[in-house]
């Protein structure tokens, strides 16, 4: 007990005087490695990445070490083709240029001067005082089709286990709304919550943590993504599973 002690102590004065965040090594419990575990411990085979930008997550997964099929879906066509020349050479990374949601059709996504920030909704005025390159510089006509759907098609029969990535700006529930049929084989999530919203309209955490529980899925996970400088939190990346399908 008084090594402990005296080690929160030394980090504490590292801390203050270097300005870092200083941890020990067997208390963190990182986004990484709480992914690691949940993707062994759910046997995850398959990962639906929606929103999935230049590609990030997918990478993210490949470094950890999951060697199954990745499912990556990024609307925005110029984005879309720097997703696919990094997956190119992965015969078990596929991109699709589309959005998931509640139903298929076109919608019109606003392309935001920071890529990762486009959003088929608009920006709150709190978003576009926090965030200087949220500007919307163009509005682009997109493709949308459904889990539902994609899983009809791609992978029904195939009794896969699924984790279902979403970072969609605001659209995660639309997302899960449109899963309903092939609810079952999703076994872990992963959804990025709004706690104070940048875009109008967004769904407040609250809300959607009550969705996903009421779906049957239960919180692993909440990883903050941005703080204000009062140190409230924006927006948190959120992990859940089905307990069902342990």
């Amino acid at each position: 007990m008084l090594l402990r002690r005296l080690a929160r102590i030394v980090r504490g004065q590292l801390n203050r005087r270097l300005k870092l965040d200083v941890v020990s090594l067997f208390q963190v419990n990182t986004l990484r490695s709480h992914l690691a575990e949940l993707i062994n411990s759910y046997r995850i085979d398959t990962v639906v990445d929606v929103g999935a930008n230049e590609g990030q997550f997918g990478g993210l997964l490949r470094d950890l070490g999951f060697g199954g099929d990745i499912h990556s879906f990024e609307p925005v066509k110029a984005i879309y083709d720097r997703l696919s020349r990094l997956a190119i050479d992965d015969v078990r990374w596929t991109t699709h240029n589309v959005a998931l949601g509640d139903k298929s059709g076109k919608a019109t996504i606003n392309v935001s001067e920071h890529s990762v920030l486009s959003s088929l909704l608009v920006p709150s005025d709190y978003g576009s005082r926090l965030y200087d390159n949220i500007k919307i510089v163009r509005q682009e006509e997109i493709e949308i089709t459904t889990f539902d759907e994609f899983h009809d098609g791609c992978l029904k029969g195939q009794g896969r286990r699924i984790m279902l990535k979403m970072d969609t700006q605001g659209y995660d529930l639309q997302v899960l709304a449109g899963a309903e049929r092939s609810l079952a084989e999703i076994h872990c999530m992963m959804s990025e919550l709004s706690l104070l919203p940048i875009y109008q309209g967004m769904t407040h955490y609250l809300e959607a943590l009550a969705a996903y529980e009421k779906k049957g899925f239960a919180v692993s996970g909440i990883y903050p993504i941005d703080r204000n400088s009062d140190m409230s939190l924006i927006e948190a990346d959120c992990l859940l599973v089905n307990r069902a399908r342990f």
